[in-house]
């Protein structure tokens, strides 16, 4: 197999189709001389790849856990040119019992819709140009499973329901610490309201002892002022 430059890598189809992203198993990685992975966002229950297969070799890919009933799509499209001219592939699909579902021949665009599933497992798809002795292919596949969104209705259900109340709880310690900072804010004007008022009783009460002593001294110095005149009058006319 690593003589053939053989990888494989397994697709969680039903996680990816419910969250619109690939699910791959990080096992598949360290490709020997296969291709490359660049996956694209989707909606719904599909799954789309752009991917690179090297002259020479082949890329798989499985499809796990398939039930009984379930409707697989496929299609690809080579996007690789040389002269001016669309480039091909050869793609296969087997069973889990390794027998061969279809294959199709050095296309350069294909389909194979409607497929029921017969057989529960994983089946393997693989895109090969083994036959290439110098062009590496760059394509684009795309898979379609049908029937999996009926299943684990309510598992789906609690998640749903557990990453609402995640998001909730967010927003809500968000909002607490709003609250908080606000009531933090308000105790500190408060208390500083009660300090300034304070600090104005204090300066009004001594102005009032500033003013009471104010008036007791220009008493006390008018009626100096005026004991000096009196006799210093008195003391003019006994001469």
């Amino acid at each position: 197999v690593a003589a053939d430059m053989y990888f494989n890598f397994r697709i969680s189809v039903f996680v990816a189709a419910l969250f619109g992203v690939s699910c791959l198993d990080p096992a598949g990685y360290g490709n020997t001389g296969g291709s490359t992975l660049a996956p694209e966002r989707s909606l719904e229950y599909q799954a789309r790849y752009t991917i690179s297969v090297l002259n020479r070799a082949e890329s798989c890919f499985f499809l796990e856990n398939m039930k009984e009933g379930y409707i697989v799509n496929l299609h690809y499209l080579v996007i690789s040119t040389k002269n001016g001219n669309q480039l091909d592939i050869s793609v296969r699909i087997k069973d889990p019992k390794n027998k061969l579902v279809t294959f199709q021949a050095r296309k350069k665009e294909g389909h194979f819709t409607n497929y029921r599933v017969i057989e529960e497992g994983d089946y393997e798809i693989c895109f090969n140009n083994r036959y290439s002795m110098y062009e590496s292919k760059k394509l684009m596949w795309e898979v379609d499973v049908e029937g999996d969104e009926l299943e684990d209705t309510e598992e789906i259900k609690k998640m749903i329901i557990n990453k609402t109340m995640e998001v909730f709880e967010e927003n809500s310690n968000e909002v607490m610490s709003a609250i908080r900072k606000v009531r933090l804010g308000l105790a500190r004007a408060r208390h500083q309201q009660y300090w300034i008022k304070s600090k104005s009783s204090k300066d009004s009460e001594r102005m009032e002892t500033l003013k009471g002593m104010v008036d007791t001294w220009s008493m006390v110095y008018s009626s100096l002022v005026l004991a000096v005149m009196i006799t210093q009058i008195f003391a003019l006319r006994s001469f």
